[in-house]
């Protein structure tokens, strides 16, 4: 018996991390998680984290486009000068965070996009915060205890 528990723990499992606008890839992250709990991908800890993960990428776009804006403020006239495509924006795009296994989706989140100037919204960079996101996925993923399926507690 002892055996075999050791044999889960080792058991790695391969996840995908994927950042996109739209269709476009802006960071797909490939990562390993060791002793994965398969009932752990419907955890209220998983829902928390892909939420404050959102948060996180949302607060990084809020800065850089507080600090494009006050670049491009004209103190004389009271105006920014915005870009073409900001003044007259084509449609209401979306960012979306995926989190997949096997190239299935176990948790999909979906934020606007639109809402931020396209010269921010169009050169994220969420590197420096990739290496904690996967290891606070991975820890979540593998955790012994975790609060029951959020779906089930929701419908």
């Amino acid at each position: 018996m002892k055996n075999k528990f050791k044999m889960e723990e080792k058991k790695i499992t391969k996840l995908e991390f994927l950042l996109s606008l739209e269709d476009h890839i802006i960071c797909q992250r490939f990562f390993n998680v060791k002793g994965f709990k398969h009932g752990n991908s419907k955890s209220l800890e998983l829902y928390d984290l892909i939420e404050e993960i959102q948060l996180d990428v949302q607060h990084s776009l809020k800065m850089k486009a507080i600090d494009y804006l006050s670049d491009n403020y004209n103190r004389y006239t009271n105006t920014v000068n915005l870009s073409e495509q900001d003044r007259n924006p084509q449609g209401k795009e979306n960012f979306n965070i995926y989190l997949k296994i096997n190239n299935d989706v176990i948790m999909h989140r979906i934020f606007p996009a639109w809402i931020y100037p396209a010269k921010v919204r169009y050169t994220v960079d969420i590197r420096p915060f990739v290496p904690s996101f996967l290891r606070e996925l991975s820890d979540v993923l593998s955790a012994q205890k975790v609060t029951k399926k959020y779906l089930e507690t929701t419908l």
